[in-house]
């Protein structure tokens, strides 16, 4: 269960405005469903006026946070002998396996907290589930960028 304080950022549907609050609470009694139970969660947060009963709104749980780092598309990322790495093309066109320590990831990106410098090339392939054909891609390091990994919930409020 998450800690009562934990960030969470909700955004309401009809005006897609976001507001900031924390987990005020979390139910003792679980909702048993065919996939697991669930426990209700309530968000504290200041209402500016805008938000009626009724409206739908999203909740994202703000589980880890890192900001300014360097990170990859989670596809690059390989593993090999307890390693990872990722595929660096170099300025002759030849390619590299280069291993790298990763940090938190979320559903597109993965951090790198070493082994790559900003403005390296990496290539890696993408899978769509419509198709068996990869389709390659190159991503240029990015620096600067934040992250969020969360959990989201659909609530009306």
């Amino acid at each position: 269960m998450l800690p009562f304080g934990q960030d969470a950022e909700i955004t309401i549907t009809a005006s897609n405005k976001t507001f900031t609050g924390v987990i005020d609470k979390i139910s003792d009694v679980g909702t048993y469903s065919s996939s697991g139970s669930t426990f209700s969660s309530f968000v504290k947060f200041t209402n500016d006026g805008t938000i009626k009963l009724g409206m739908s709104a999203t909740a994202k749980v703000i589980l880890e946070k890192a900001e300014n780092v360097m990170a990859v598309p989670v596809e690059a990322i390989q593993t090999a002998n307890n390693s990872k790495y990722v595929v660096v093309v170099n300025s002759d066109g030849t390619t590299e396996n280069v291993i790298v320590q990763t940090g938190i990831s979320n559903d597109a990106y993965t951090e790198i907290k070493s082994g790559l410098v900003e403005g390296e090339i990496v290539a890696y392939t993408v899978t769509t589930s419509n198709s068996s054909n990869g389709r390659g891609g190159f991503g240029v390091m990015m620096q600067n960028g934040g992250m969020q990994g969360s959990q989201s919930n659909r609530r009306q409020w």
